[in-house]
């Protein structure tokens, strides 16, 4: 399987009790049973002294992977359609089953003992995989990354084959898909300079960028699979609509486009995906801080009918990106790899070692939920020439000249330097009429390849974003001065004196605001922010911090009811991230 940079995937399950190495026979017992199978006719791999898991496969349609270790969940993905093919399975998958091969040499290593519950997994009968009441599976197409779906992907001098289109370019496109929307992009995907590394050439590509605007034309696009080997396929007209919508996704996500594997970073999809493609406010959300129950949140997303991008960072090789769209009765997670509908099925989804025991398996677990189409817009195609293929040239990167100026930078709350930033902060004084208070904001990033030119200053506004008055301006030596954030990097807004003249009221907050020039006529926009467990976006005036313990809920956010709350004590006043059912979080200040 070819892959370098690739993306997001990784996936975790529950510890059981003696752990102590599983045979083959007793495995494939454990598979049969699962594919309502005769034990002689499947067809079972990794048949080795103490192997980490077994994979079965019947040949009447279906698959299922079974641990190797009865200290691990017996069943830890299966499906009864299709089969298991292990000599083209997709990168994610693979660094799936090496997060299982891990934690079971860990557990042998460190001699864990494993849990009751896991321990009587094993010693019941395993129900058969048929549909039950509790299965619920969201219709997403079954896409591949190769041709015909890469036909307008670049093709990078040296290299033997266009571009692979990349699982989170191939994610965000089948859920485009299943959503039907937008009728068309809107606006102009900015050039970029992607960093490429082989052995002929390490360095800087520059990727032109196009404008947005031709129907996607969702009828003509198959559901299933459309591959094929044959690299001079021609293919049909809904097939040149998939491969068009994922070059648009893509060089919206300024992949990092080679034949051996493209890669593309995931949080930015809330963001763009509303600016480009009318969502709604998506959510970043990473299991490590998430206080709820990291499966319970997926599940709520599909019942909801929001399909769910998956991901985990894997040190060694990067990102792997899925799409989970279903769940079972058990639990497990229905897992569309974005391979051509190869080892699609349900997968266990936890912690392989519990974190109590000082082991994690979880590295960077994220995922991207509330994804949904913003219908109240209404997009007007028009008429667009096909894309040419491009072969990017090479590149000095970001020394280069400007090319698309953006319009806008984001708020997302992150560490620069070595200062940790959550959005909008009071540095110092009292936020009172008359009073002067020092202002701070950040992380400002800039996610686009040009360098963001442009002025800052924090604005009073009322609960629903009537601008009031203009606190303060980001100032140099006692003047306003514009601030630069270059391209595909951040910057923040350090210490703006500020002062209030008009009369505050409850639910009046402080923003941040932005304009490429400072005349009496200039247009100042709200900076937006990544709604997720760091960053402030809005910053109340008068202190919103309480939570009613009857009703659960908050005077901002009273009709979600509340998962969790976790509070941090910043010494003169209290922050507290606010989980709800929906997988919003909301990030509110008490002042002590």
């Amino acid at each position: 399987m070819k892959k370098t940079i690739l993306c997001i995937s990784a996936i975790l399950f529950a510890l059981a009790l003696n752990a102590s190495p599983v045979g083959i026979e007793k495995a494939r017992n454990v598979a049969a049973q699962r594919l309502k199978a005769d034990e002689s006719a499947l067809l079972g791999s990794m048949d080795a002294a103490e192997a980490h898991y077994y994979i079965f496969n019947n040949p009447e349609g279906g698959f299922a992977i079974i641990s190797g270790d009865d200290c691990l969940t017996p069943i830890l993905g299966y499906s009864t359609k299709g089969s298991f093919k292990q000599d083209n399975m997709p990168e994610n998958l693979r660094y799936w089953l090496g997060q299982v091969s891990s934690a079971v040499e860990a557990i042998r290593e460190i001699g864990v003992k494993p849990l009751k519950s896991t321990m009587e997994e094993w010693a019941r009968p395993v129900r058969p995989a048929t549909k039950a009441a509790g299965d619920v599976i969201l219709e997403l197409p079954t896409w591949y990354q190769e041709t015909p779906y890469n036909y307008y992907c670049p093709r990078i001098s040296g290299e033997s084959g266009k571009s692979m289109t990349g699982c989170v370019a191939t994610a965000i496109s089948m859920i485009m898909r299943y959503f039907e929307w937008p009728p068309c992009g809107t606006g102009t995907l900015p050039d970029y300079h992607m960093y490429y590394e082989s052995r002929k050439y390490t360095g800087y590509y520059y990727m032109p960028g196009h404008a947005l605007g031709h129907e996607y034309k969702w009828s003509l696009m198959p559901m299933t699979d459309v591959s094929t080997s044959n690299s001079n396929y021609t293919p049909t007209e809904g097939e040149k609509q998939i491969a068009w919508l994922m070059y648009d996704c893509g060089i919206m996500m300024q992949a990092m486009y080679s034949y051996e594997g493209t890669g593309a970073y995931s949080e930015e999809i809330p963001y763009v995906i509303s600016e480009y493609m009318h969502y709604k406010n998506a959510r970043y959300v990473k299991k490590e801080v998430y206080h709820g129950d990291w499966v319970s949140l997926m599940k709520s997303q599909i019942d909801r009918g929001l399909p769910v991008i998956y991901g985990a960072n894997d040190i060694t090789n990067g990102g792997h990106q899925f799409v989970v769209c279903g769940y079972d009765a058990n639990d497990k997670l229905y897992v569309n790899w974005g391979w051509g509908g190869d080892d699609d099925g349900f997968y266990a989804v936890s912690d392989f070692i519990p974190p109590s025991m000082g082991y994690r398996f979880t590295e960077g677990h994220d995922a991207i939920v509330n994804l949904e189409p913003d219908r109240s817009y209404s997009p007007v195609p028009v008429e667009q020439e096909e894309p040419m293929v491009v072969t990017p040239s090479k590149s000095n990167g970001p020394d280069e000249p400007e090319y698309d100026v953006p319009s806008t930078v984001y708020l997302q709350g992150d560490t620069y330097g070595s200062s940790e930033y959550y959005g909008i902060e009071l540095v110092s004084g009292e936020i009172e009429e008359g009073s002067t208070f020092t202002m701070k904001a950040g992380v400002l990033k800039n996610p686009t390849s040009a360098r963001y030119t442009g002025y800052f200053r924090f604005d009073h506004c009322n609960y629903d974003g009537t601008f009031i008055g203009t606190l303060g301006y980001y100032k140099k030596n006692g003047s306003v001065e514009k601030l630069f954030v270059n391209r595909s990097n951040s910057y923040y807004v350090a210490n703006v004196s500020c002062s209030v003249s008009s009369p505050i009221s409850l639910g009046d907050k402080i923003i941040l605001s932005t304009s490429t020039d400072n005349t009496s006529t200039s247009t100042w926009t709200q900076v937006p922010w990544i709604p997720d467990d760091y960053t402030l976006g809005e910053y109340p005036m008068i202190s919103m911090g309480f939570i009613n313990p009857d009703t659960k809920d908050t005077l901002v956010n009273t009709a979600e009811v509340m998962l969790y709350c976790d509070i941090e004590n910043l010494g003169d006043s209290v922050r507290a991230s606010v989980d709800y059912e929906d997988g919003s979080t909301e990030v509110i200040l008490l002042e002590l």
